[in-house]
């Protein structure tokens, strides 16, 4: 098959496959583009269909995972800048140590278990759960 027609019969299962599992239209098509650059420079040879969907949905959300990784990276090194840099300009100001409001209400604030379960993905509020049954 060229590679054309590989992407006409996987394109289906692979924007399916983004779309339900990231929040962003433009980040589906992201994951989209990603796994046929991936196809067209590996060049994986296949048993059989079900060895090619099987290839077509593990590369789909091994790129997925890849994609929230480095997104929760980029947001937490953000935050964490953020603080360094503040801290950083009150203690030039004042010559001591002192930690913005906004942060401190981060690390001290309650947070609601059921909120942040509800705005979890199922694959890891599963883990979650099994988690602390097991714990």
């Amino acid at each position: 098959m060229t590679n054309e027609e590989v992407i006409e019969r996987y394109a289906e299962l692979v924007m399916t496959l983004a779309r339900a599992n990231v929040t962003l239209p433009s980040d589906a098509e992201d994951v989209f583009q990603e796994v046929f650059l991936r196809y067209i420079d590996k060049k994986p040879t296949f048993r059989d269909e079900d060895h090619a969907q099987a290839w077509f949905i593990r590369v789909t959300m091994n790129i997925i995972r890849s994609m929230y990784r480095k997104h929760e990276f980029a947001k937490r090194t953000d935050i964490e800048d953020e603080a360094v840099n503040w801290e950083q300009s009150a203690r030039t100001l004042t010559g001591e140590r002192v930690l913005d409001e906004r942060f401190a209400e981060l690390m001290d604030g309650d947070i609601d278990f059921n909120d942040v379960m509800a705005q979890m993905k199922p694959d890891y509020k599963a883990v979650l759960m099994l988690q602390t049954i097991r714990v």
